[in-house]
């Protein structure tokens, strides 16, 4: 399968940053110019597909640190991509960042004048067309692809994204609408192709509403274990009426293959509801993802250990792979060795930290306060250098320049005033 890719950029002007060009006659606007960078937001692709008959666009947007860890991550896949792209790859980046969910790689499949063909099932046969659906049948509007768009997803586009880049055997789906509507359908007639669905504003009256009753016949017998988020919002009856009757039928049933939570966004309509519905489906959906430790500093360190095992064995239960500690949550052991001074296990801990997440550089400042604590003022002074880099955007230049000051003071020999202190 053949694949062409570019970069997907944003510029910006970094004036007033403190990184402009201070070339001499020239004024401040020139400076501006002269400064602006590209922001990388991901990368776009053409992947060819046997099942579609075409090359496809699609966007790819990897975590922050992918090019120095060693990790794999999870899969998000997100239909009508030209639309949701940017401001999913934000969100993602802000879950990630508070630990609500895992760094993830995001999928963003463009539909544009396929829309309707890609994400519509085939009408079922016998079932009269109501008012609203006519309009799909005119000969601009083919409709019933979704049999080979969920064949392109799941047996090329899955494994193409697998063979490229590092991955978990973990992938959700997210579609708006019609595409909502999709995920459900890929649900029922693919439920091995992902293993949790985020279906925003589902336009389950699809077809006088036979997927409503699609789903009533099928969602008790999903094989495995699958997580479904659907909503809907003001000003959407038909999308309103049939979510809710297929509600109203889930909350009798049970659904041993199924966790699932609808929502009703009061104030949102049609066109917002998706940025609401992906970031409170994924917050649901990874329920209990950050390790919250009450007072760590009154645990054993045995205790401590214990709780970060039990942690990430339920979560790697929970979602099918092995979730390791990320570096933040295996900082904790270190630091509690620290405030202990047990400095040499801290530092080991430390190090064997960083092996195992090259891409933490932040831990780098970690160890140069164990090395300080030691007294080895040189070795510490070049760690603290080797963070320096990633810095963190809550430590001021003036909080960075005087520690970095201070090292270097210590690794000269130097005492608090300066001065080469007395034999």
């Amino acid at each position: 399968m053949s694949s062409r890719a570019w970069r997907i950029v944003a510029a910006v002007l970094l004036a007033g940053s403190g990184l402009s060009s201070s070339v001499p006659g020239r004024t401040q606007d020139e400076r501006a110019t002269q400064a602006a960078e590209p922001i990388v937001v991901g990368e776009r692709w053409q992947v060819s597909s046997l099942a579609l008959g075409q090359d496809r666009e699609v966007l790819v947007r990897l975590p922050a640190d992918y090019s120095r860890s060693r990790q794999h991550y999870p899969v998000l896949f997100v239909l009508d991509g030209n639309y949701h792209f940017v401001y999913t790859a934000g969100m993602l980046e802000f879950l990630a960042r508070n630990a609500r969910v895992p760094d993830m790689i995001l999928v963003a499949v463009p539909t544009l004048q396929r829309r309707v063909l890609d994400l519509s099932p085939p009408f079922m046969p016998g079932v009269e067309l109501t008012e609203k659906e006519q309009p799909f049948q005119a000969p601009q509007l083919s409709t019933g692809g979704a049999p080979q768009f969920l064949r392109f997803l799941a047996d090329e586009l899955a494994p193409w994204v697998d063979a490229r880049y590092r991955t978990q055997p973990y992938r959700i789906l997210s579609g708006h609408s019609l595409g909502g509507l999709f995920s459900f359908y890929a649900l029922m007639e693919r439920p091995d192709a992902f293993q949790a669905h985020v279906a925003v504003s589902p336009s389950l009256w699809w077809n006088q509403n036979v997927w409503v009753e699609q789903a009533r016949q099928r969602l008790g017998a999903l094989p495995g274990r699958h997580w479904l988020y659907f909503s809907w919002g003001d000003d959407e009856s038909w999308i309103r009426d049939s979510s809710q009757a297929l509600v109203d039928w889930m909350r009798k049933q049970d659904l041993p293959g199924l966790s699932w939570k609808s929502r009703y966004y009061a104030g949102d309509d049609h066109g917002t509801t998706p940025l609401r519905t992906l970031y409170d489906g994924l917050e649901w959906l990874y329920a209990g993802w950050r390790l919250d430790l009450h007072e760590p500093e009154k645990m054993t360190y045995a205790d401590l250990q214990q709780r970060i095992r039990e942690h990430h064995d339920g979560l790697s239960q929970r979602y099918g792979y092995r979730v390791d500690p990320g570096p933040q949550v295996r900082k904790q052991l270190s630091a509690w060795l620290f405030e202990r001074e047990r400095y040499d296990e801290a530092l080991e801990e430390a190090r064997a930290n960083l092996d195992a997440h090259p891409e933490a550089k932040d831990l780098y400042r970690h160890i140069s306060d164990i090395l300080d604590k030691q007294g080895r003022a040189v070795e510490a002074l070049a760690a603290y250098r080797q963070a320096l880099p990633d810095t963190n955007e809550y430590e001021s230049i003036w909080q960075i320049e005087h520690r970095l000051h201070e090292l270097e003071r210590k690794a000269a020999g130097l005492d608090a005033n300066g001065a080469t202190p007395s034999p």
